[in-house]
């Protein structure tokens, strides 16, 4: 794989140049390829069949919260197709608005794409993470990397702080952590069950899913870099987890519900992403913005961003800190 970051057409998302075209049976450039690669292009997938695995993993724990992420690629797809963006191919400019899909469906208390308010409102969000993907093509600074999901949290956090305002009983979380104890296995489980809410799922399964989409590589075909990205992915999790347990020993059920392992998750991802060639430096990168990127979100931009807007933080400490090892990794020249 040839990582780089997305052209001036392209929203910046970190694109794959692949030897092997997407094995689905598919032309590369059709909408549906494109569309699933939207979706697996939120854990820096590139292949159709990658991120039809990534649905299917969502599917298991949430069938709509899968269809919402799907209509969100599938916009910002048709969006694409219509200006002549490039990058969508990649499906660089779907993965924003598939996490507007699974985030509007969680926090937004309608469900079900029968709904025509619901399902108006995430081709709205899906748009507009598209938009500000665009946008922040033109103006983002290339020594910074990928855009990572800016477009995404500048988009929910400021749609859910406009639904509290407008309409303050529509604006809150649909889900609320149980108030019970974790069981040891749902202990040993929360790194997986952190990979599992990038996407905003609570579910083990799913997780695992997620990583078997990681690991098996275009086409299929895993190699020691998708099967390294993986658990490095996994690790990431686990450190984020770690954390979680030494930092809120009396608040665990947290912990259990991957909530602070999926921005560690993505910041260590990122690093074997873009940085693919093994090294101690790697290494040591991967596992140093992991820990921060678990503890800048409870610790510093969560109480903030409730304070501001009255929402969580979502993966902006994910953004942050992968912003910071982007530049370490580059000056260090891994």
């Amino acid at each position: 794989l040839s990582i780089g970051q997305g052209g001036a057409g392209e929203p910046g998302g970190v694109r794959c140049q692949c030897s092997v075209a997407p094995n689905l049976g598919l032309p590369t450039s059709t909408p549906l390829s494109q569309i699933l690669r939207g979706c697996g292009q939120v854990i820096f997938l590139e292949d159709a069949m990658q991120g039809l695995l990534v649905l299917l993993a969502l599917a298991w724990a949430d069938p709509m919260l899968a269809a919402y992420g799907l209509l969100g690629s599938a916009v910002a797809t048709l969006l694409s197709c219509i200006t002549g963006h490039g990058g969508a191919d990649l499906g660089l400019h779907g993965y924003n608005s598939v996490l507007i899909g699974c985030a509007f469906s969680i926090f937004f208390p309608s469900h079900g794409l029968s709904d025509p308010e619901m399902a108006i409102t995430i081709a709205l969000g899906a748009a507009a993470a598209w938009a500000a993907g665009c946008v922040l093509a033109c103006i983002y600074p290339v020594g910074l990397g990928p855009q990572w999901t800016y477009g995404f949290n500048i988009v929910v956090i400021g749609s859910l702080w406009y639904a509290q305002r407008a309409r303050p009983s529509a604006g809150g979380p649909a889900l609320s952590p149980p108030s019970s104890p974790p069981t040891d296995m749902e202990m040993l489980l929360s790194p997986l069950t952190g990979v599992s809410q990038i996407f905003l799922v609570n579910d083990a399964i799913s997780g695992f899913v997620l990583l078997c989409a990681i690991g098996m590589g275009v086409g299929g075909r895993p190699d020691r870099s998708t099967l390294g990205s993986a658990a490095y992915a996994l690790s990431g999790s686990a450190i984020g987890a770690a954390i979680g347990m030494a930092v809120v020993p009396n608040d665990l059920r947290t912990v259990a519900d991957g909530l602070w392992g999926f921005n560690a998750c993505l910041t260590s991802l990122s690093v074997a992403v873009c940085f693919p060639r093994v090294s101690w430096g790697q290494l040591g990168l991967s596992l140093i913005g992991a820990a921060a990127s678990a503890l800048l979100g409870p610790w510093v931009l969560s109480p903030l961003i409730e304070r501001a807007f009255g929402t969580a933080s979502f993966t902006l400490p994910f953004c942050i800190t992968a912003t910071c090892t982007y530049a370490l990794g580059k000056g260090l020249q891994l």
